[in-house]
């Protein structure tokens, strides 16, 4: 293995120039160099590559992409099948593999769970639930850190943007009185504390909303339900005001302010319920939402304007 100095390395025989990229967080970084590698090595011997470079004290599994897709053969058999010159650099993105997933229960809660989130980038113990009995539970692993109740309705989707370096999130959740709600979280430890609530609404007579989704930038929202219309509002800092400090977990309402803020602009098409929103990576789609409904299709919208 051999990293990448002033000039580019070049293959030997056998050989292939790769480097290595990640969307995880800082300790699974690796330098951005360029590495000749023997080319037959596949997704084990490239995971023990990665595993070397961050000197991890507990190999950690990886699996690799190449322009969006997995990585199914050595890295020699790829070049061939793609017609690629040996000497042309082979950019691997790699995220955590699956492992066979584990049963455990985290927790039971007295009505049906609609929807549950990470509140940070993967891989993170911290995530939320929202129920139908309109309280949103926060967990840290297998532990139950804080239940706050934002509605006195059913709570749909939800989702959130880690903020702050990972300390906190900004969480939008659904009710099914057709009210977006917008709060800041944020954890400290072993405890959660949730900040005032804010409403936002998108039409004088609402129906029940069923999807939430917050851009990747965090500049958007969106919402969508029963009205068969997407909603889309400009996210504001005073949407998310910051708790004052770190709760003990108690299970209370949080404040509410005004339903004042008109949306940017609404979105139509569907003709049945939209059940799940999803704004486009900034890097690749910044101006793209995509929407699901009942009406058995799947819109992609360029939001641009």
């Amino acid at each position: 293995m051999a990293p990448g100095g002033g000039d580019r390395p070049k293959p030997a025989g056998g050989e292939a120039v790769v480097s290595f990229s990640t969307k995880l967080p800082g300790d699974f970084q690796v330098p951005e160099e360029e590495f000749v590698l023997p080319s037959n090595l596949s997704r084990y011997g490239l995971s023990e590559v990665v595993n070397k470079l961050l000197a991890l004290d507990k190999p950690v599994p990886f699996d690799f992409l190449v322009d969006g897709e997995f990585l199914r053969a050595n890295v020699l058999q790829y070049i061939e099948a793609h017609k690629l010159s040996s000497e042309k650099v082979l950019r691997l993105e790699y995220v955590l593999a699956l492992s066979e997933p584990e049963q455990s229960t985290v927790d039971e809660t007295p009505e049906w769970i609609s929807s549950v989130v990470a509140l940070q980038a993967l891989p993170s113990q911290w995530f939320a639930s929202a129920s139908y009995d309109g309280i949103v539970r926060v967990y840290q692993g297998a532990e139950s850190r804080l239940s706050v109740r934002l509605a006195d309705v059913g709570l749909a989707g939800v989702a959130a943007l880690s903020v702050d370096g990972g300390r906190g999130s900004n969480l939008v959740a659904a009710g099914q009185d057709g009210l977006l709600r917008c709060c800041a979280l944020r954890t400290d430890g072993k405890t959660a504390a949730v900040g005032p609530t804010t409403i936002l609404r998108g039409m004088e007579r609402p129906q029940a909303l069923e999807a939430a989704a917050i851009s990747e930038d965090g500049t958007l929202l969106a919402a969508a339900g029963w009205d068969q219309d997407v909603w889309i509002w400009n996210s504001e800092p005073d949407l998310f005001a910051a708790p004052e400090a770190a709760g003990s977990g108690s299970k209370r309402k949080a404040v509410s302010s005004s339903e004042g803020k008109a949306p940017k602009f609404c979105l139509k098409g569907h003709t049945q319920v939209v059940t799940c929103l999803h704004f486009g990576e900034k890097a690749r789609f910044p101006y793209t939402l995509l929407s699901s409904s009942w009406d058995c299709s799947v819109r992609v919208w360029d939001i641009a304007a």
